[in-house]
């Protein structure tokens, strides 16, 4: 079984993974590591107070014993070992898609680096002297073999928010191995997560940066889709240089290093000094992040939407603006307010459109944005089954009081990187214009912030004051920083062309499709597997 005690953890607060961990009773599915799965619900006071499925660490789930469909050779072989040579474009921007099981080889090629976590820590000649890990949720013993062997021994920081028992199974779980250590983030906000997903990764010769989507649990690595940035490597300055040179043209280095001080941990702070030592010049892209606070005055602006509206601010995106889209896509979705204008279409959309109103006007009704999240039937036929769907937590307690939400959602559809069937953990945001002829980017997100008010931000006090619950980390994309008018989707474009692995334009839910509700009983028809989905204390 795949999820380990430090797995089952968090039940009730923002993240990614539905909790669901027994050891007696009947499953919905039959493979085992899938039997067993972990919380990171994205509501806020609504997980906690309201969803009683959410609020255990332990459920039973009932099951119907059919024969699987597929073999187990279809569903367990590791594929596409290795990145392909012919991807140069993402290779230039860092970008990367997590590796597949199941998927044959020449479907995770193209314009797509594809790796697995090992790949990452080992794509350097040089020896890897030590690293951090920023995470949500870690399967230690997992973790480790991941490192080469040569590596293993080397100093290993986890960053977690764990609490009460979840701690106490990761503090034991990290008994075993003597160079791991773990700082455990504060977390100022109730209901607040640590759910940023961060490797710096330091070798012999400098630094690599890794800002990804994954939890670092054997899951989530096998058959969801995911994506990240690796940054090339960082060369330590010379001796001479002044505190002020090697930053990059975004400030990338700054705020990171900003970012890490926040922790207010000498383990984490350590790490921002390595990181100030390091020339950061050719860097392009920006750092997107949140932390756990009530940011006001010189600080309004430093983390959460409002960072991504004062980075947008910088670009005039207005000759793009009259067919503009604003996409989001994410994997969970928190308590967003009876009406979209509480929260979603008015300070939110404001800080994705800044730069140049979608349609050339204020773009408040929200016809521009297109959110995407996986429907039952997108779930019901991926790869791993109904199962996916842990991964996905949205509730009925959250669900049914933002009816309204219905109207922005569309299918995940990423039949260009042969994705479809690969439910999405990753969370990107976008700006696109040239609907369905030949999509064009002005900007690109990949973070690990889902759709809520706890990852991104509320703003309170007229406007004075933004609260962010959780920590979140991402990297910006901007077509002008590169030099580029847009960024393009075709491979044949290739010095423009960037790797987002979903479909532009994206589809609208047709009439009889439902969202992905994580608690609710799907009995109508069987998964890929033939398996159905029936949590606890889904009433119905």
């Amino acid at each position: 079984m795949a999820s380990s005690q430090s797995s089952r953890a968090a039940s009730s607060s923002e993240a990614d993974d539905f909790a669901s961990a027994s050891s007696s009773g009947a499953f919905c599915f039959k493979r085992k590591y899938s039997s067993q799965t972990v919380s990171e619900s994205d509501d806020s006071e609504d997980a906690k107070s309201e969803d009683p499925v959410g609020a255990s660490e332990s459920v039973k789930t009932s099951a119907i014993k059919k024969k699987s469909r597929l073999s187990v050779a279809d569903e367990a072989v590791e594929v596409g070992r290795t990145a392909s040579s012919s991807s140069k474009s993402s290779i230039d921007f860092g970008l990367y898609v997590t590796k597949v099981s199941g998927l044959v080889e020449d479907k995770q090629s193209g314009q797509f680096t594809a790796y697995n976590l090992r790949d990452i820590i080992s794509n350097h000649p040089s020896k890897l002297i030590e690293s951090i890990q920023f995470n949500y949720l870690f399967e230690i013993d997992w973790l480790v073999a991941q490192y080469p062997k040569e590596s293993r021994s080397a100093p290993l920081t986890l960053v977690h928010g764990s609490q009460g028992a979840s701690k106490t199974d990761l503090d034991v779980e990290a008994m075993s191995h003597e160079h791991v250590n773990l700082v455990q983030a504060r977390l100022d906000m109730p209901y607040g997560t640590h759910h940023s997903k961060l490797m710096i990764l330091r070798y012999a010769d400098g630094i690599r940066i890794v800002a990804h989507t994954a939890n670092l649990i054997e899951r989530d690595w096998h058959q969801k889709t995911q994506c990240g940035w690796l940054s090339p490597l960082l060369k330590p300055l010379a001796a001479e240089a002044s505190s002020n040179d090697g930053d990059s043209p975004t400030n990338l280095r700054a705020d990171l290093c900003r970012y890490l001080r926040r922790y207010r941990h000498p383990r984490v702070g350590r790490w921002a000094d390595l990181i100030e030592a390091c020339d950061c010049s050719g860097l392009r892209v920006f750092l997107i992040a949140s932390c756990p606070g009530r940011h006001s005055a010189d600080q309004l602006n430093e983390f959460g939407h409002l960072k991504l509206r004062q980075v947008l601010r910088q670009f005039d995106f207005g000759a793009n603006s009259k067919d503009a889209c604003l996409v989001g896509q994410f994997s969970s979705i928190g308590s967003l307010g009876s009406e979209s204008s509480k929260w979603l279409t008015a300070e939110f959309m404001a800080s994705l459109a800044a730069g140049g109103s979608p349609g050339g006007g204020g773009g408040g009704d929200g016809s521009a944005l297109k959110l995407i999240y996986p429907t039952k039937d997108d779930v019901r036929q991926s790869l791993e089954g109904f199962p996916a769907g842990a991964s996905l937590p949205y509730r009925q307690s959250v669900a049914k009081k933002q009816p309204w939400l219905n109207r922005f959602l569309h299918s995940w559809s990423a039949s260009r990187s042969s994705r479809s069937r690969a439910m999405p953990h990753m969370k990107s945001y976008l700006r696109y214009s040239g609907g369905s002829g030949s999509p064009r980017l002005s900007w690109y997100l990949v973070t690990s912030a889902n759709l809520s008010k706890a990852a991104w931000g509320s703003l309170e006090k007229k406007g004075t004051q933004l609260a962010i619950r959780s920590y979140e980390l991402g990297v910006l994309f901007v077509a002008r920083q590169f030099g580029l008018p847009n960024f393009s989707l075709e491979a044949a474009n290739a010095a423009a062309c960037i790797s987002v692995p979903f479909d532009l334009p994206p589809c609208r839910y047709k009439a009889t499709d439902k969202p992905w509700i994580v608690d609710l009983a799907y009995r109508d028809l069987p998964d890929a597997h033939g398996n159905i989905w029936c949590p606890p204390m889904c009433g119905n």
